[in-house]
């Protein structure tokens, strides 16, 4: 490799700017781009490492299971306080949101006036699906 420096170019502000390159001989090339390949491939294996040894929230198997959500039924049936048991079971099942709501049966409690309000004190958001 070799590094060539000029010194004292002047630019149109007579400010004195340096110029240096980079030069790499064919003999080089192959072995420079051999180490970039290295690289490369070391930082995707360490990069999938991370990726399967980390956890992940949402790799928790969930089982959707509407009975899950009987501490919210008196909110949602009739309007009750939101109790912490109901906040806790919602925020278990959130990822079945979508499944409970194209449910006919549910989809009413789900989208409902309640429901949004026992959502809305829970935090959790409602997915639209």
């Amino acid at each position: 490799m070799h590094l060539n420096v000029t010194d004292h170019l002047t630019s149109h502000k007579s400010q004195p700017i340096f110029l240096i390159s980079f030069s790499l001989s064919n003999t080089q090339l192959p072995n420079y781009l051999s180490k970039m390949k290295m690289k490369a491939i070391t930082l995707l294996c360490i990069y999938t490492l991370l990726c399967f040894t980390t956890q992940h929230p949402f790799a928790a198997a969930v089982t959707c299971d509407v009975s899950q959500l009987s501490p919210c039924m008196g909110p949602i049936l009739y309007g009750s306080a939101t109790p912490p048991a109901c906040c806790s079971s919602l925020k278990m099942q959130q990822p079945c949101f979508c499944q409970y709501a194209r449910n006919p049966t549910y989809s009413g409690y789900v989208y409902g006036s309640n429901g949004r309000r026992v959502a809305s004190d829970c935090k959790v958001s409602l997915p639209r699906c």
